[in-house]
């Protein structure tokens, strides 16, 4: 049963149906959309799609709970979650995840300027956004 790395959190691959999908995307909107304006991306072009199994591109045996494809250019953000994580996540990890595909957006840019291999990139821009992610998320919590 794949894991977590992060949450230790475990979950089937059991596909999704189109209305669970469906249910998953609006959940998602729904805990996305206090953010947009918290993280100053009201004029952004944010998009999230819920995949029914696996996510495109990532083998079945990589954990993956989301994934992201940005053109910080276009300020243009796509989160694709994978649906068998989404269904079975506590809305605070789902939350978390998408925190933490929004934040890939706004340092996305970071990457052109990497004269690093990719993997080292990726690496370095992950352990910045996981910060950012848990530093907003935490603030939040303690905000009255």
């Amino acid at each position: 049963m794949p894991t977590c790395p992060n949450c230790g959190q475990q979950w089937v691959y059991d596909p999704l149906s189109a209305k669970q999908v469906n249910e998953q995307e609006e959940r998602a909107w729904r805990l996305v959309k206090p953010w947009v304006p918290l993280l100053g991306m009201e004029n952004w072009n944010i998009s999230i799609k819920v995949w029914s199994n696996t996510l495109p591109d990532i083998p079945t045996s990589h954990y993956c709970a989301a994934q992201v494809d940005c053109e910080w250019g276009y300020k243009k953000v796509a989160i694709k979650l994978h649906g068998p994580f989404a269904a079975q996540a506590t809305d605070e990890r789902m939350e978390y995840h998408l925190v933490h595909e929004l934040c890939h957006g706004m340092v996305n840019e970071m990457r052109q300027f990497a004269e690093s291999t990719w993997d080292d990139a990726m690496r370095h821009e992950e352990r910045v956004v996981d910060h950012l992610a848990d530093a907003f998320l935490r603030v939040r919590k303690a905000t009255p």
